[in-house]
């Protein structure tokens, strides 16, 4: 992933590294590398101030808010969600995601399961399986019971196609 975003290797694209700053974010986080990745969140803030990409711009408050220290990440991912990075469902989810995660490590399981349920239920209806899989299994870790805020179990989101797929037979 590196790759992509370093301007001096052959791999490296300009369009591709708005988005590809997100996984290096997710996987400096799972790999302990986050000193790197921030170094490369700083280096793209600069081209994002320079270019006013909206695109860079929602990528980096997901990567600066995952990023975090501890002390900070509870305000970083609150302005990701309270900026136009929830403008799309997919930028909003994943966020949200992230949130839901990192309170439920700080112990706060109760209030990481609104973010959760919110995540789970668009990354549904996007019909992103694996990352709705992945919120399902944190709001699970979390206590939730697998339904949403209002009671409709979350099986009721999914059409009988879903429900037959193997990756989506837990859901029904």
């Amino acid at each position: 992933m590196s790759r992509v975003l370093d301007p001096l290797d052959p791999s490296h694209h300009f369009r591709e590294q708005f988005g590809a700053v997100t996984y290096l974010a997710e996987a400096a986080v799972r790999t302990g590398q986050q000193d790197h990745a921030r170094g490369v969140v700083e280096r793209m803030r600069l081209i994002a101030e320079t270019s006013g990409s909206p695109l860079l711009m929602t990528h980096l408050a997901y990567a600066s808010a995952v990023l975090a220290a501890d002390d900070v990440a509870e305000r970083r991912f609150l302005d990701g969600l309270a900026s136009g990075a929830t403008d799309s469902p997919w930028a909003g989810a994943r966020i949200q995601l992230a949130y839901g995660r990192w309170l439920r490590r700080q112990q706060r399981v109760i209030q990481s399961r609104g973010p959760l349920r919110a995540a789970l239920a668009t990354l549904q209806r996007l019909g992103a399986t694996r990352w709705a899989e992945e919120a399902l299994d944190e709001l699970e870790a979390a206590g939730g019971h697998g339904e949403q805020g209002d009671g409709v179990p979350l099986s009721s989101l999914l059409s009988a196609q879903e429900l037959k797929s193997p990756g989506s037979r837990r859901w029904g």
